[in-house]
């Protein structure tokens, strides 16, 4: 051997660029490969990193001695990599792919790829060259992202309804007030107390409806922000009913319709007084809002399965499925006139699913159009002692 052969071997630049590549290959976030470009895409070569990403051992991938990696890729996914890998070696390009892979714990992850076709020069056997790197962390951040998006829409949604109901609720009785005042006034001095009498009650209702929407609108707001808490307390339901037939009392005489309690004194919940207060108001008021002159609202009670039933009925002009369905949606408009033209946007039944899902509390509505409408409510009791800085035992009866 010649002095020339002898400095060769004695180089150690090939060696050491030997160690530097599997040093390099060994501490990379991924896993790198060679296979080649077949049915199996079978493994010739694969980087330690393989174990973090898949959990298998490069022995176990090189030379598909433990399965082929195809099998690794989600079933639903393979046919986009394909896709993918044929389109970049028939144009001679990159690919790059996000996709899914099982490891072998039978966890999903997400990947991606970055590789390209290339040739050996004694076969001219197609082989694929590249990294594959988890991305599963970056896809749950974009999933997170994209939820936000569709919250900011959907509370940007809310507020154009907010928008829509200010504008449109507040425009008829605000209307009325201002006429009927407009005209009392051009026409004082001609007036009788009937006719003062007469107006001021219009005037009177006009302000009850305003009043009402903006106590919706208000805990609607102060519930989204988090303000208002839940506050247990020992109610007699009896007592909640009462108040809320008497808000409701004005509305019910003007159309002679007959409220109707059927519980008993004795009957007691543990629940937030405000909400259920809000809860009675408003589907009371529906009640009436759409039953026909000289009808009756009926109020039961009962106890079943530890929990309070309420039940809400009329017999007015009922509700069509496609109102039904649409009921507790505030993106959906179910604008309707009660039978004496009260308007009203629905605000009101959105609030009371509100409420009654922080409580823990189910509703069910039937309604058959020109039959009436029955409202059930089951209110679980709360556990005060869950509650040791708000709970007030009797401050209600």
């Amino acid at each position: 051997m010649d002095s020339t052969e002898n400095k060769a071997e004695d180089n150690p630049a090939p060696r050491l660029e030997a160690e530097m590549m599997r040093s390099l290959l060994k501490n990379l976030p991924g896993m790198a490969y060679r296979c080649i470009d077949d049915s199996r895409w079978s493994m010739i070569y694969v980087s330690e990193g393989c174990i973090d990403l898949t959990g298998y051992t490069p022995e176990e991938l090189v030379g598909n001695m433990k399965l082929d990696f195809i099998d690794l890729i989600v079933e639903e996914d393979r046919d986009l990599v394909r896709q993918a890998v044929n389109h970049a070696t028939q144009n001679q390009t990159q690919y790059r792919m996000q996709y899914r892979i099982r490891r072998k714990s039978g966890e999903i992850i997400w990947v991606w790829e970055l590789g390209y076709a290339s040739y050996c020069d004694v076969s001219s056997q197609g082989l694929l060259d590249g990294f594959i790197s988890d991305i599963t962390l970056l896809k749950r951040q974009e999933e997170a992202l994209q939820l936000l998006a569709s919250d900011l829409k959907e509370h940007n949604s809310m507020k154009d309804k907010f928008f829509g109901i200010i504008a449109h609720d507040l425009q008829n009785p605000i209307y009325a007030i201002v006429s009927i005042a407009d005209f009392m006034e051009q026409n004082k001095d001609i007036l009788n107390q009937t006719q003062i009498l007469d107006f001021c009650s219009q005037i009177h209702t006009s302000a009850q409806s305003i009043n009402c929407l903006l106590e919706n609108l208000l805990e609607w707001s102060r519930m989204k922000i988090g303000q208002i808490k839940i506050q247990p307390r020992r109610l007699a339901l009896v007592k909640e009913i009462s108040e809320a037939m008497y808000q409701n009392s004005k509305h019910a005489r003007d159309k002679d319709i007959e409220l109707v309690i059927d519980v008993g004194d004795d009957f007691l919940l543990c629940t937030d007084q405000r909400m259920l207060a809000s809860v009675l108001r408003n589907v009371i008021s529906n009640a009436i809002k759409y039953s026909d002159y000289g009808q009756r609202v009926l109020i039961r009670s009962a106890r079943e399965d530890n929990e309070s039933v309420i039940t809400i009925s009329d017999n007015g002009v009922g509700m069509s499925r496609m109102k039904l369905a649409a009921l507790f949606r505030i993106d959906e408009d179910i604008d309707s006139l009660g039978t004496a033209n009260e308007t009203g946007s629905g605000l009101g039944m959105i609030l009371v699913k509100t409420f009654l899902d922080r409580l823990g509390a189910k509703i069910k509505v039937e309604s058959k159009v020109g039959k009436g409408t029955a409202v059930t409510i089951r209110i679980p009791d709360l556990v005060m002692d869950e509650y040791p800085f708000q709970a007030r035992e009797n401050d209600a009866i």
